[in-house]
């Protein structure tokens, strides 16, 4: 709770910052704007996962995740708002994958995509989405209407 506080007029001088930054050449090559603070996202992810515990960022890591290109295609905000699904999506993916048909499955281009009904409510569930390879792309909460409609 102590990381959602923080002083507005700085939080501001900083949005300024970083705006002032982000137009210059540093945004269009691959390098992180504020690198103490992509050090800082990158410790925290790192961390997570190996704690098995969802990521935690403060309010500016998140600001900066949003204002810092190379930065936000590191770390895709899906990652970090719902790392806790990680390992629910990828024993979904390993299950589908072993035959189990309780997990819906359909190829769509060159992705696999994956849901599976709450056991609370069979209109809701978890989405999953991979590319080829098997890396997962998306996990979240959905409704079996959004799995539908994915071509």
């Amino acid at each position: 709770m102590q990381e959602l506080i923080m002083d507005f007029s700085r939080l501001e001088e900083t949005t300024l910052q970083r705006r002032s930054v982000s137009s210059s050449s540093n945004a269009k090559n691959a390098e992180c704007i504020f690198p103490h603070v992509g050090k800082q996202i990158y410790l925290e992810v790192f961390t997570a996962g190996a704690d098995h515990r969802g990521v935690k960022l403060s309010t500016e890591q998140e600001a900066h995740l949003i204002e810092c290109n190379y930065c936000s295609s590191c770390f895709p905000i899906w990652k970090l708002k719902e790392a806790g699904l990680i390992p629910t999506a990828e024993r979904i993916v390993s299950q589908a994958r072993s035959g189990q048909t309780e997990i819906l499955r359909k190829s769509v281009g060159d992705f696999e995509v994956y849901f599976e009904q709450s056991n609370k409510d069979p209109d809701m569930g978890i989405l999953v989405k991979t590319n080829g390879k098997g890396d997962l792309l998306l996990a979240e909460e959905a409704d079996i209407q959004r799995f539908s409609e994915m071509i």
